[in-house]
């Protein structure tokens, strides 16, 4: 995954660098062996995916070590993209999604953000994927001060059954 997202970011550099402003994209690239039920993983500058543990019934981002995380795609030339690896247990899910869903803006201009998302995939755990997405999208929609989505939403999920 880190050499993926390596090559892909000279890719970005080369074609974004002679530009005048800034542009660049965000990236989690994630290899799963469905036997084994390992994840290898690395990102660039996206919000790490969560991790189900409906038998430990807990949710957590996926780490990086030491928390680093590689810088969005298309910015330095030399960037690195650190991997990671963590096992799925059976019944376990990752949830991929876009920082859209929890940047969205409520009241006063607060944001819905990670912890009421983390807060909301445990109180739905046990939940099949396209339930859990239809619900976490309801209530991000719900907390929106215009009850819609200014940024891109996207959510993925993969859940290992065996």
């Amino acid at each position: 995954p880190e050499r993926f997202l390596g090559a892909v970011n000279q890719g970005l550099k080369a074609l974004l660098g002679p530009m005048n402003s800034p542009i660049f994209a965000s990236a989690f690239y994630l290899v799963a062996d469905s036997k084994s039920g390992e994840l290898r993983y690395s990102s660039a500058g996206h919000p790490s995916p969560l991790h189900l543990r409906r038998s430990a019934g807990s949710v957590e981002p996926l780490k990086f070590p030491q928390g680093a995380h590689g810088p969005s795609l298309g910015l330095f030339e030399d960037a690195a993209f650190p991997a990671a690896r963590c096992q799925l247990a059976p019944g376990d899910e990752v949830v991929l999604f876009t920082d859209g869903l929890f940047e969205v803006l409520g009241e006063n201009e607060e944001e819905y953000g990670m912890e009421r998302l983390l807060a909301a995939v445990q109180q739905r755990l046990r939940l099949p994927a396209d339930k859990l997405f239809d619900e976490l999208l309801n209530e991000a929609r719900r907390f929106a001060a215009s009850q819609q989505f200014v940024d891109d939403v996207c959510l993925v999920g993969m859940e290992r059954r065996a």
